[in-house]
């Protein structure tokens, strides 16, 4: 999977439940990204053991208004490697995503009864 790589910088990270946080990117270059709700991106988190980052996917969760500032949600509590990349970014510090990519959009039937349950970040596609 390729998409269009972009930079970006942290605006803000905010705390919304005790395990996950809502991360504010600001688009720098190019300034716009142009997203689907539904849609994700792609994070490049460097590692020790291989020379090209490893890519780590995240929902956004911001709506496509708002196409130079974009937010996502991520488990401060999980140990994976993106998790962990992520705690220990801070504010102003700048990363490379990479999308969107993905589809996960609802669709157009008003006779359908829909139910929608999610935990953690989870809510994220569903936001």
């Amino acid at each position: 999977m390729s998409g269009q790589s972009y930079r970006v910088k942290i605006a803000s990270v905010r705390t919304l439940a005790p395990e996950i946080s809502e991360l504010t990117l600001t688009v720098v270059d190019p300034p716009v990204l142009t997203f689907q709700p539904g849609q994700a991106v792609a994070i490049a988190v460097p590692t020790s053991h291989t020379k090209a980052p490893i890519r780590r996917y995240y929902s956004l969760t911001s709506p496509p208004s708002s196409s130079n500032r974009v937010c996502l949600l991520f488990d401060r509590g999980e140990q994976g490697i993106g998790s962990e990349y992520l705690r220990n970014q801070s504010v102003g510090q700048e990363l490379v995503i990479q999308g969107p990519f993905g589809s996960f959009c609802l669709q157009d039937d008003p006779d359908r009864e829909l139910l929608f349950v999610a935990t953690g970040t989870g809510i994220a596609p569903i936001r």
